[in-house]
């Protein structure tokens, strides 16, 4: 049989710095699970707060500003453009010239902004995401796009190429005449 042990009383003359001594002095032994979980705890959550601190931080240095591609489009003079209508892929542009007079069209879906496609015929356009479909004046034929695509302002620059501004509609009767 076992006989337990239990604590020696304090001796009443024993000096406090060195009951305070033997305290705070830890040796590794002496670490019980519940202290060690506690110490890893805690420098993981220092640690994390350090991390999102230094994180928020550097972010201040990055400027939060969009450089986004310019509604207005320069392309090249009218005279590079044949007769009838010429995507410009980069910009989802139809450029329509009939003669000297040269219009813009959107290619961009008036229902999720999907790139629209000219129609084998020639004769209007389709949206390959979800159906819809347009005449060659940009008139719904087919949903679920709610409305026309937009016409868009063209106008000569003073170094003479062509400047589309996809950000100013019009209507479909308004042309540049070069």
């Amino acid at each position: 049989m076992s006989q337990k042990q239990y604590p020696l009383p304090r001796d009443p003359n024993e000096n406090t710095t060195q009951r305070r001594e033997a305290k705070t002095s830890v040796s590794p032994s002496d670490v019980d699970r519940r202290t060690f979980l506690t110490w890893v705890a805690g420098g993981v959550v220092s640690t994390g707060t350090l991390l999102t601190m230094g994180t928020g931080a550097l972010r201040l240095l990055i400027p939060n500003v969009h450089y986004g591609e310019s509604p207005r489009v320069l392309l090249d003079p009218p005279g590079h453009y044949p007769v009838g209508v010429t995507y410009l892929d980069k910009h989802r542009v139809y450029l329509i010239r009939k003669g000297d007079q040269f219009r813009a069209l959107s290619g961009r879906c008036t229902h999720l902004g999907c790139a629209v496609n000219l129609d084998a015929s020639g004769r209007g356009f389709h949206c390959p995401c979800h159906g819809s479909r347009f005449d060659e004046q940009g008139e719904v034929l087919r949903g679920p796009a709610p409305r026309p695509l937009p016409w868009l302002w063209v106008e000569l620059a003073v170094d003479g190429r062509l400047v589309v501004d996809r950000s100013r509609e019009v209507s479909e009767s308004e042309h540049l005449q070069v």
